[in-house]
C-alpha cells in the first residue's frame, strides 16, 4: 500500500499559510481580461491567506473562477503549507476547475497526501487534467491504502480507453474490497482487452455473486461470446459455466 508522506502537527491548524507567492502588487498589474475579474482575483488573494479554514476555501474556489496563469500560481503556493485538509482538497479541485497544465505537478503531489479526500481528489484531477498522460500514476494508485482511492483510480483507467491498459487492471482482481474489484472489471470491459480475457474466467469463482454477474458481463463484452442460460444460482451450474468459458477459450487459442 502506498504510506502517507508527512505528518501534520495538530497545532499546525492554528497556523495561517504562508503569504501567496502572487503578491497584491503583482496582482494589480496583471493583465486580466476584465477589471471584475481583476477585482475578485485580488480580493480573493487576501483571503488566502486568513487564519480561517472556511475563508481559505472559499478563497480558492473564487480564484479557480479566474482562469488566469496567476491563479494557478496562487493556488500550488498554498498547497505546501496549507494545514487543513478540507482546503487541500479544495486547492485540488479548483486547480482541476482552472483546466492549466501548471497546475498538474501540484496535482501530482497531492496524490501523496496524508488525507485521503484529498488524494480522491487530486486522482479525479488528474485523470482531468493529464487524461492520457496520467495513466502510469493512475496505475500506481490502485496500491493505495484507501480503498475508494484505488476505486476511483480503476474507473479513471477504463475512461481512459487505452486497451493496453487493462493488464495493469488484473491485481485489482484480488482486492480485498468488492467496490475496488468491481471497478477493475467495469474497466477492463471498457478497454475490450483480450489480454484479461483468461485471468477474468480464472475469477469467475468468486466468493461475491456481484463480482461474478460483473465478470460475466465484461466477458461478453470483450469477446462478443454469450454463453446462453441464466446466471448459475448453485456451484455446479457456476462450475459447468466455468469450464464452458475455459473451453471456448483454449479452442480460441489453442496450444
Amino acid at each position: 500500500m502506498i504510506k502517507k508522506l508527512g505528518s501534520r502537527q495538530k497545532k499546525a491548524e492554528a497556523k495561517a499559510p504562508s503569504p501567496p507567492d502572487v503578491t497584491l502588487k503583482e496582482a494589480h498589474m496583471a493583465a486580466f481580461p476584465n477589471v471584475a475579474d481583476k477585482i475578485t482575483f485580488t480580493r480573493a488573494l487576501s483571503d488566502i491567506v486568513s487564519h480561517d479554514p472556511g475563508m481559505r476555501a472559499d478563497a480558492a474556489r473564487v480564484i479557480a473562477g479566474v482562469r488566469h496563469k496567476s491563479s494557478v500560481k496562487a493556488i500550488v503556493a498554498q498547497m505546501a503549507s496549507e494545514p487543513s485538509a478540507q482546503v487541500r482538497r479544495e486547492y485540488v479541485k479548483a486547480l482541476m476547475t482552472l483546466e492549466m497544465k501548471e497546475g498538474v505537478p501540484a496535482v501530482k503531489r497531492a496524490l501523496t497526501d496524508e488525507e485521503a479526500s484529498v488524494r480522491l481528489a487530486a486522482v479525479w484531477a488528474l485523470y482531468h487534467l493529464a487524461g492520457a498522460e496520467s495513466a502510469p500514476t493512475l496505475a500506481h494508485m490502485f496500491s493505495d491504502e484507501d480503498e475508494e482511492v484505488r476505486r476511483r483510480a480503476a474507473a479513471c483507467v477504463g475512461w481512459l480507453g487505452q486497451e493496453k491498459l487493462a493488464v495493469k487492471l488484473l491485481p485489482l482482481l484480488a482486492d480485498s474490497r468488492v467496490s475496488v474489484r468491481l471497478a477493475a472489471i467495469e474497466a477492463m470491459g471498457k478497454l475490450r482487452s483480450r489480454q484479461v480475457v483468461s485471468t477474468l474466467i480464472k475469477r469467475l469463482n468468486d466468493p461475491e455473486e456481484s463480482i461474478r454477474k460483473a465478470i460475466v458481463c465484461a466477458l461478453k463484452t470483450i469477446t462478443g461470446k454469450r454463453m446462453y442460460g441464466p446466471f448459475p444460482t448453485d456451484e455446479r451450474s457456476l462450475q459447468r459455466l466455468i469450464v464452458r468459458w475455459r473451453e471456448w477459450w483454449q479452442e480460441e487459442h489453442p496450444g
